[in-house]
């Protein structure tokens, strides 16, 4: 007998509201997206699924789902595929209720090579990099990254210190909650603890070689606290110095 998926959508929506997206809700909401994804949907089940993307901020692929499912001929729809694409310029999908159970899993820190490295045509003290890089235990795309250098030393001397850099970025959690904590969570009325740091998301990476081989960092993130804003938060070699919502 075929699932009522809407049915189980809807108690299990009407379960996130009741427990205010208690760990344990989200976590069925994500099987259901899981167990629609896996299956070759009908129709119906697509929309259940854009329903599903939508409670939990897969905007984007919400729009690109509906696109496919919904009937235009219905101006009712017309105008709900408008919102959905609406919000799927403004947010894509960036600001998503996570699977804290995914988030937990720990990811190994990523060995640069001198290979790794890929200079900017116009600007030669600039980087990009050809490898993903973990930051904050979280996978970030290697086109997020920019390495450069405000020195009038080469990039082959500082590799190591780089590569040493980029293992204590991609599990730093005692500093930064530490950090937040103190700087932030008083006027925000939460605390920073472990949940907030598996579900911080991690939008962009600049590593700055300064003078004397000091390392800089700057990392756009964001977080379930405020998640229409962005995170921003500044490192001057091992220690963090700033971090402040923008937006």
């Amino acid at each position: 007998m075929e699932m009522d998926y809407l049915k189980i959508y809807i108690e299990r929506a009407d379960l996130c509201r009741k427990t205010k997206n208690s760990k344990e809700s989200i976590a069925k909401m994500y099987d259901l997206l899981y167990s629609l994804e896996a299956k070759d949907r009908t129709k119906e089940q697509d929309l259940v699924l854009v329903s599903v993307y939508v409670f939990l901020g897969f905007h984007q692929s919400a729009y690109e789902l509906a696109k496919l499912s919904i009937d235009v001929t219905n101006r009712k729809n017309i105008v709900k595929l408008y919102s959905l694409e609406t919000k799927a310029k403004s947010h894509q999908d960036n600001f998503i209720i996570k699977d804290i159970r995914k988030l937990k899993q720990k990811n190994v820190p990523v060995l640069l090579l001198p290979t790794d490295f890929i200079i900017t045509p116009i600007q030669k003290k600039v980087f990009h990099i050809e490898r993903d890089i973990v930051v904050f235990n979280k996978i970030l795309k290697a086109d997020r990254v920019k390495i450069v250098v405000d020195s009038s030393d080469e990039l082959e001397n500082y590799i190591d210190k780089i590569n040493d850099y980029l293992r204590w970025i991609a599990d730093c959690r005692k500093e930064l909650m530490l950090f937040y904590n103190q700087e932030l969570g008083e006027n925000m009325h939460q605390i920073a603890e472990l949940d907030w740091y598996d579900t911080l998301e991690v939008f962009g990476l600049r590593i700055i070689v300064g003078d004397r081989g000091h390392l800089y960092a700057e990392i756009s993130s964001g977080d379930e606290i405020m998640p229409d804003h962005i995170l921003d938060i500044e490192i001057q070699d091992f220690k963090i110095v700033a971090m402040g919502y923008d937006g």
